[in-house]
């Protein structure tokens, strides 16, 4: 782990593009918000934590969507094909990097677990607590801030 002048460290979750494809190949044709969730909840089984996608890693795994479903219809949707077409590419690593708070860079190091705050803007959660994507919906909507509007 990297740390700022802030006080903030930065951690990088990474996975083959391989990995994301066998993980999200029966929903590639779903709306990219099933796609982000199920994202999500792979990086979370994957570290043993709750991970929240920001707005920079929605971006990523949108345009590495675009990318999967471009070279998917290229190979005539035959996974073999896919594969042996896109051995190079398919191996190559994806990184999302996330700002955590020194203090729960810490609580993570020490393995406790009680509930914490993950990147900048992310829910407080526990990390035994599995979430799905309308669970957390839901959550922030119950816990954000007063002053907080919706435009």
């Amino acid at each position: 782990m990297d740390s700022t002048p802030e006080g903030l460290g930065t951690s990088t979750h990474s996975f083959t593009k391989l990995e994301f494809f066998s993980n999200i190949k029966s929903i590639l044709k779903d709306d990219i918000s099933v796609i982000h969730a199920r994202t999500q909840k792979f990086l979370s089984d994957k570290q043993a934590l709750p991970y929240f996608l920001s707005d920079d890693d929605k971006r990523i795994i949108s345009d590495l969507v675009s990318k999967l479903r471009t070279k998917w219809n290229a190979s005539n949707r035959t996974e073999e094909n896919f594969k042996k077409k896109n051995h190079d590419w398919l191996q190559k690593s994806v990184e999302l990097k996330k700002n955590v708070k020194r203090t729960d860079l810490e609580k993570t190091e020490t393995n406790e677990k009680q509930p914490r705050q993950i990147g900048h803007n992310s829910v407080v959660q526990s990390p035994l607590h599995e979430v799905n994507a309308e669970e957390q919906k839901i959550y922030q909507r119950q816990h954000r801030p007063k002053n907080f509007f919706i435009l």
